[in-house]
């Protein structure tokens, strides 16, 4: 349960509880990574229900849409980040509804954005008015429920996701009792309330597009200042400005960074302090899909190299919104030669269609390919570069840490040493640098899952006059 979630429920419990409450249920109770039954208050009995057992469920349902309870049986219902996984979300409010207590309150906290995270599948989003088309579903189904208040939570720092928070009561008689979440919480958009018709705080843009928006000023300023010559230069050389599509500001698509022809495999590039990239003596490419937090720690850890002689280029497999968003910000922070490239269309094969391309496009001496949930030691690039040049090799390797149970097919753990050697099921893609000509001899022609290995002997097949190998003797990296 990430961070913005948790709180929304203690602050849902703190509102909403009253001393005549005695039960709550929570509607997909499994412990994941945390859970509201730690800040329900502890006069409540709390029962959990989800569809398989584990932490956190007390009851699993054999029929995820009948609930082993009598009518009016839970003083509060709660749910967090399980609607977007239920195929039949209605069907199954419809039902939180039927066990909910004259008086008793529902909370919801949905995601309005994110990335998929099937559990087992990723069905929903929600917008601003669900609460309203739930109420009237309900309704219309003989079950009288109110919409107290719904709102969108702006995300937190490090977050990438925006919740989507409803509460509902199953009217008395009585008005609602006053006290909102969204009082508490200054960032929230597109508020209803039960007492107020219309939005407060009414936000068009989804906070994606705002970010995105605020990207594309800054990006514009930059151009701008790059194309001002300096009073200092005698020949100044103003660059030929790129036109830039518009601004989002309603529906519609991120805009690239550079606009490339519609034959490219790229749908848009990004690049940042790469004037001297091809005289570098090494490219670093990452392919990636979707690790947000492991990028980001892959990328910090290029940036703590001693020795950055290196051209990084992330080439991710297919648009993503949030990703984009993160490596802008990535290449904000970095004195690195960086760039970064979105395919048009997912190819879904292990990304080994992307490293194709990438051992294609490398104009550096050396390449090393590796994966978005790597990072590397601070002395990588100084050690494997310093062993290449010294000994003249073509393909140069080191020892590495593997995320794994019996990587391999050895019988060891996960997270331990993993002695590397140039052949299959020895070395993972992330563990070697290879000269890029010989490279672009072999090509990375199998694209199962098996491909890593059969393009590292692909390469020593070439043989020992074209491909002299060594190794650094030391751990310098670690598959995450």
């Amino acid at each position: 349960m990430h961070a913005s979630a948790l709180d929304y429920g203690k602050r849902f419990f703190d509102i909403y509880t009253e001393a005549r409450f005695q039960r709550v249920l929570d509607v997909g109770s499994m412990d994941v990574n945390g859970s509201l039954r730690s800040v329900c208050p502890g006069h409540l009995a709390y029962t959990g229900i989800d569809l398989s057992p584990g932490n956190g469920v007390d009851v699993v349902l054999s029929d995820p849409y009948a609930y082993p309870f009598p009518d009016g049986h839970f003083d509060m219902i709660v749910s967090t980040s399980c609607f977007e996984h239920d195929a039949l979300f209605w069907i199954t409010f419809l039902e939180c509804a039927r066990v909910l207590a004259p008086s008793g309150v529902l909370y919801i906290n949905a995601p309005s954005n994110g990335v998929y995270h099937g559990y087992p599948f990723d069905h929903w989003r929600f917008f601003p008015d669900a609460g309203l088309a739930l109420q009237t579903w309900a309704k219309r189904s003989g079950i009288e429920i109110d919409l107290v208040e719904s709102f969108t939570g702006e995300r937190r720092p490090g977050e990438f996701w925006n919740d989507f928070v409803m509460v509902f009561r199953k009217p008395d008689g009585s008005p609602p009792k006053p006290g909102r979440i969204s009082d508490d919480v200054a960032s929230c958009t597109n508020i209803r309330r039960f007492e107020h018709d219309g939005f407060i705080r009414p936000m068009q843009l989804t906070e994606d597009m705002r970010l995105i928006n605020a990207l594309w000023a800054e990006i514009a300023s930059l151009r701008k200042a790059a194309a001002t010559p300096s009073p200092m230069a005698a020949n100044p050389v103003v660059p030929t400005p790129v036109a830039l599509p518009p601004p989002v500001d309603g529906p519609g698509v991120i805009c690239p960074s550079e606009a490339l022809p519609g034959d490219s495999p790229w749908c848009f590039v990004h690049r940042n302090n790469t004037t001297l990239a091809s005289h570098m003596p090494l490219t670093i490419y990452v392919v990636a899909y979707r690790r947000y937090a492991q990028i980001a720690c892959l990328v910090h850890s290029l940036q703590a190299q001693t020795m950055p002689a290196f051209h990084l280029v992330i080439l991710h497999d297919g648009p993503d919104f949030e990703m984009l968003v993160l490596l802008s910000k990535l290449s904000r922070e970095t004195v690195l030669s960086f760039e970064f490239r979105f395919s048009r269309v997912r190819h879904n094969d292990y990304d080994h269609s992307l490293r194709e391309l990438a051992i294609r496009d490398c104009a550096t001496d050396y390449i090393l390919l590796t994966n978005d949930d790597n990072y590397y030691v601070p002395k990588f690039v100084e050690l494997m570069l310093s062993a290449a040049q010294r000994h003249d090799l073509d393909l140069v390797l080191c020892d590495m840490v593997h995320s794994h149970e019996r990587p391999g097919g050895r019988p060891v753990g996960s997270y331990t040493a993993f002695p590397t050697h140039p052949s299959a099921g020895n070395a993972d893609i992330g563990c070697f640098m290879t000269r890029t000509d010989r490279a672009r001899r072999v090509g990375f022609r199998d694209k199962e899952s098996e491909g890593d290995g059969t393009f590292i002997s692909d390469l020593i097949a070439l043989g020992p006059a074209l491909m002299r190998w060594g190794k650094v003797e030391k751990i310098l990296f670690v598959h995450n």
